[in-house]
């Protein structure tokens, strides 16, 4: 499974350097987010729905199962 948050960087053409730019954040931590090994990016959840304009729960549903 790819999670929705390397969707949505595949699908803007964002190379990781791109997509860490874009989020102030180092490549090494847009790779954590895709993989969901880094809880201590907690804070940064706002700023990754602002700039993907998708809801966490899309991003990272194995999360928020229901």
């Amino acid at each position: 499974m790819i999670p929705a948050l390397k969707v949505w960087r595949l699908a803007k053409g964002l190379t990781v350097l791109q997509a860490a730019a874009l989020f102030k954040v180092t490549y090494k931590t847009i790779y954590k987010w895709e993989a969901g090994t880094d809880p201590r990016t907690l804070k940064l959840l706002g700023r990754i729905e602002e700039v993907t304009g998708q809801k966490i729960q899309q991003l990272f549903p194995k999360y928020f199962k229901t």
